[in-house]
């Protein structure tokens, strides 16, 4: 009845005040219960404060059950919500499905041939995800947000799961960051089905 996903996350946040800017890091832990129209249980801790709130609505991808899985169609219905700016927003795209939902191998091998169609994507190769985890990483850079940015997407090699999304400021512009610096991460730790919010998936 529920997609549970559970990730960890840094964000860094940057505020003006008084002409001068400052960034602010938040480690953040979260635990999603999703139902099929979006519905659910958000527990999150950011900051080192935890809140529950279970009138969360997730919006956005959330509810949608059933994607194609034949990689232009799959592109197509993604476009509706993320604008061809680049292979970026596709890695955006890919990050987005995943944090609202519990991917299927036969929609995780769609996103993935979808992705391999991108000619502006570079096999990093084998790396180690931020919990320690071996992965294969493919990246792309992108100054659409205004300073070059190098996105990160890290699978799994035998299961084609989704371990980490990451963003990377190559250049900073007027914030106070020494470049490279990373910018967002999220790891995927947990995915499953539940039957209620508060229900944990059974380890396989």
């Amino acid at each position: 009845r529920y997609d549970y996903v559970k990730t960890r996350g840094w964000y860094l946040d940057f505020r003006v005040a008084r002409g001068s800017t400052t960034g602010q890091l938040d480690p953040t832990f979260r635990q999603q219960w999703i139902a099929p129209d979006g519905s659910g249980r958000l527990e999150e801790t950011r900051g080192g404060r935890t809140s529950l709130n279970d009138n969360f609505a997730a919006g956005g991808l959330a509810g949608h059950q059933a994607w194609p899985t034949d990689p232009a169609a799959l592109r197509a219905e993604l476009a509706k919500s993320h604008p061809n700016y680049g292979t970026f927003e596709w890695f955006t795209a890919v990050g987005d499905v995943w944090n609202v939902q519990v991917v299927s191998p036969r929609l995780q091998a769609g996103l993935l041939r979808m992705l391999a169609d991108e000619r502006e994507l570079t096999n990093v190769g084998t790396v180690t995800d931020r919990i320690g985890r071996t992965g294969v990483a493919v990246s792309t850079e992108s100054s659409n947000s205004g300073l070059n940015t190098r996105y990160t997407l890290i699978f799994d090699p035998n299961t084609g799961m989704l371990l980490d999304f990451e963003q990377v400021l190559l250049e900073a512009g007027k914030l106070p960051v020494k470049v490279p610096a990373t910018s967002s991460y999220t790891v995927w730790i947990t995915t499953g089905h539940v039957n209620s919010p508060g229900d944990l998936p059974h380890p396989s």
